[in-house]
């Protein structure tokens, strides 16, 4: 029922999800997820993502599209339900029948939330060597020490400017992102005046990093920095889409096998490797999803440049079989469109009569002898561009906004709950509906109004 509207839906691991879309969608729309998997992105669904600026919705100007997408009020689905499934009576409604009507689009698990776990509780249970855990939790336990310095009094705080003119970057349970961007600030700090932050470390009464966690803390950062980077791209909102998704995991890999082939890494292989197997468990599945797939080949940014050269002739086929279903569908709709012309009435500003124009019909369906070449081709002959360039071809734009309209990660939905929890505060707790919507969009959208 769902299905016929919404191209997907797109939410984290949560148990409730999954067994949502599990009950009510179609065998071919599911995804299969092992219960061990399912309870494992449960304990972690309530993994706050990293806030973000958010100034507008994904737009894409790509040219005038032949079809309007209006959201659905939900209330209305489900009263279209209830009204399709009585039997006689207005009271009555048969829960067997009005079960059977839902069908649920296809389900997508959010791309930032499987990468939030994939650095965190991926690492605590992959990771088994023992000399790499003691080395985390030393350097952890220091690191976490001087956050706590700095939080406990402004006296401590004043001293650590008066050290290295700057605060601590700290970090907190819920996020990743915010541990990472903690241990990238000690590892620069440590990399720009490390007799200062020692003299530091003695002012508060802390023990010093000894070498090798020091030469942990610059692996750590050098091995998770493209994990952090593929988290903010697909968390995005602004000029960012599905497509987005398979070019990045594949970067992401590259820059991991990267590092695994690194021979100075002396710490932080276990952590490579355990980021492989958490990377293609998590995410291997998704180079098999055709809509995927679609998403990607059909942006100007990306084509087929980022596979590897054997794999890019497959990816060109799926997008040329793809176009010959969208040309033939147009050409059917232009067929039922086109209403049939009288031969025996004629424009009265027209040159040509009718008549005349069928007479001459053979000669302009002679094809030339320089035949050209179809629109897929031609696509993936010009160099990388922007979407844009989509503007001047009839059917690939169709293709990309029928696969691209759904969103790599739900954080921007996230992001949006959260400016609305800020919003409607405890002291304004009769704001009506309208009111709340109007100020969340205010809030969300504008700079000057981004306090109210």
């Amino acid at each position: 029922m769902l299905g016929s509207e919404i191209e997907a839906t797109v939410t984290d691991g949560g148990s409730n999800f999954i067994k949502a879309f599990r009950l009510y969608s179609t065998p071919t729309q599911t995804q299969v997820i092992s219960d061990d998997e399912e309870s494992k992105d449960d304990e972690d669904s309530d993994m706050i993502l990293p806030t973000q600026d958010i100034t507008g919705g994904t737009c894409f100007d790509i040219g005038d599209s032949s079809k309007e997408y209006h959201p659905i009020p939900m209330w209305n689905i489900f009263e279209q339900a209830v009204s399709c499934n009585t039997d006689g009576n207005d009271d009555e409604v048969s829960l067997d029948a009005m079960e059977s009507s839902y069908s649920l689009p296809i389900h997508r698990q959010c791309a930032a939330h499987l990468l939030n776990l994939m650095a965190t509780a991926d690492l605590e249970k992959k990771i088994v060597n023992k000399t790499y855990k003691r080395l985390l939790h030393s350097t952890d336990g220091k690191v976490q020490a001087a956050c706590n310095k700095q939080g406990y009094s402004a006296k401590n705080s004043d001293v650590i400017r008066s050290h290295i003119g700057r605060l601590f970057v700290t970090k907190n349970k819920t996020r990743w992102n915010s541990y990472f961007d903690c241990m990238k600030c000690f590892s620069k700090l440590s990399r720009k005046n490390n007799e200062a932050m020692e003299n530091l470390f003695k002012a508060l009464g802390l023990s010093w990093f000894r070498s090798n966690e020091q030469e942990f803390i610059h692996e750590y950062v050098k091995v998770m920095e493209p994990v952090a980077d593929a988290l903010d791209v697909l968390q995005g909102e602004i000029s960012i889409s599905m497509s987005y998704l398979l070019p990045t995991l594949t970067i992401l890999r590259e820059k991991l096998n990267n590092h695994q082939r690194d021979t100075t890494m002396k710490h932080a292989n276990p952590l490579v490797c355990s980021l492989l197997d958490s990377l293609k468990d998590r995410f291997d599945h998704m180079f098999n999803i055709p809509q995927i797939r679609l998403a990607a080949i059909c942006d100007p940014s990306f084509k087929v440049k980022w596979l590897p050269e054997e794999e890019q002739d497959s990816y060109k086929k799926l997008l040329k079989k793809e176009y010959e279903k969208w040309e033939k569908k147009t050409i059917e709709e232009e067929k039922e469109n086109s209403e049939p012309e009288d031969e025996c009435s004629g424009d009265s500003g027209s040159t040509t009569s009718p008549r005349r124009k069928n007479f001459f019909s053979s000669l302009w369906k002679k094809p030339s002898k320089a035949q050209p070449q179809n629109e897929v081709d031609l696509f993936f002959a010009e160099p990388l561009g922007h979407v844009e360039q989509l503007s001047k071809y009839p059917i690939l734009p169709k293709i990309f906004r029928k696969y691209n309209a759904v969103l790599p990660s739900s954080a921007s939905v996230e992001r949006l709950f959260s400016k609305a929890g800020l919003v409607f505060t405890s002291k304004r707790t009769r704001l009506a509906d309208g009111t709340l919507d109007m100020l969340v969009f205010l809030n969300v959208n504008s700079k000057e109004t981004c306090s109210w």
